[in-house]
């Protein structure tokens, strides 16, 4: 990974509401889910030197302060701190929920591939009807084929808009939609998510022209650094636009009861 690109990644790993009750700590952070996800807390950002059980045993200690009866733990990658935190939280018996690739490129070294199909618009929803459109996204009859994670729907389940950080964006195909995807900018960082093509518009390069919007986008918004989450079969496609590879993340959801 270049220097410049050598970032704690896992602050980049939850997205939550900004209404979300939360804790920050030297340690972590931590977010009571209360639009959705109502029985759960999640923590990221994990930057922790100290031993493993004692961390486990705080986020717990808060999350069941907080009435939650499971723990979702973001951003957990082979390098994760505290060293031997993930193999003492599946010893405690949490799971595995999630697992991505990571990307990442300076934005003034994206590049444009030349394949793009110049008749996908992409765009903000404008209408009532559109964003009825983005949010087929997650219904059976889409078909879908989802590229990139969606942070286990955890925006989608609350209002559209309600995050002035994250841009919702539909492509349309033919009149049709074809593709949704979201952008959530702060500071100099953006991250590019949720990333969804639907069946029958596979092959047409939607993704590339959902991932170029948001490029031109974060850059727009004075963002200096992008990361993609996706799957790891896209690294030809990222590759195009400049990411690089910078490994793996995991995501595990630990029962605690009440």
């Amino acid at each position: 990974m270049p220097p410049t690109l050598s970032m704690p990644l896992a602050m980049t790993s939850c997205v939550v509401p900004p209404s979300a009750p939360r804790l920050v700590t030297d340690d972590f952070t931590m977010v009571r889910f209360d639009n959705g996800y109502r029985y759960d807390a999640g923590v990221f950002d994990i930057r922790s030197d100290r031993d493993p059980q004692g961390l486990i045993r705080d986020v717990v200690a808060q999350a069941r302060a907080w009435g939650r009866t499971s723990v979702w733990w973001h951003g957990l990658t082979d390098t994760s701190s505290p060293r031997g935190l993930e193999p003492a939280l599946l010893a405690a018996g949490a799971q595995v929920a999630d697992q991505h690739a990571v990307f990442a490129v300076e934005l003034d070294q994206v590049r444009t591939p030349d394949n793009l199909d110049p008749a996908i618009e992409v765009h903000e929803p404008v209408d009532d009807a559109e964003i009825r459109m983005l949010r087929t996204v997650d219904q059976d009859s889409w078909e879908v084929h989802r590229s990139e994670p969606d942070d286990l729907d955890i925006a989608r389940r609350h209002a559209q808009g309600t995050d002035r950080f994250e841009t919702h964006l539909l492509a349309l195909l033919e009149g049709r939609p074809a593709g949704s995807a979201t952008l959530t900018t702060r500071d100099d960082l953006a991250v590019l998510w949720g990333g969804a093509t639907a069946g029958w518009a596979q092959g047409r390069g939607v993704y590339r022209a959902l991932t170029r919007d948001r490029l031109c986008r974060a850059h727009g918004a004075g963002c200096r650094i992008a990361i993609a989450k996706a799957q790891p079969q896209l690294v030809d496609v990222l590759g195009d636009f400049g990411f690089v590879s910078c490994g793996n993340e995991r995501t595990l959801r630990m029962t605690i009861g009440a």
